[in-house]
């Protein structure tokens, strides 16, 4: 049930802070974890790419922000 807890707490903090989100990063891809922003993206490619490198099996959120 871990897993289920960390993405649970990953989409929270995006619902949380999602008018900021928005404006800083309108139509970008962005990689979330542990309740942090990691990066933003132009693909979700990019963006799965990049979360894979730094985290290889461990769980991360990709969120399309419009």
């Amino acid at each position: 049930m871990l897993l289920e807890k960390n993405m649970f707490r990953n989409i929270s903090y995006y619902q949380t802070n999602q008018d900021e989100l928005k404006h800083n990063y309108a139509n970008r891809y962005l990689l979330i974890k542990d309740e942090k922003l990691i990066g933003d993206f132009t693909t979700w490619s990019e963006a799965c790419q990049h979360g894979l490198e730094l985290f290889n099996n461990d769980n991360f959120f990709i969120k399309y922000c419009s």
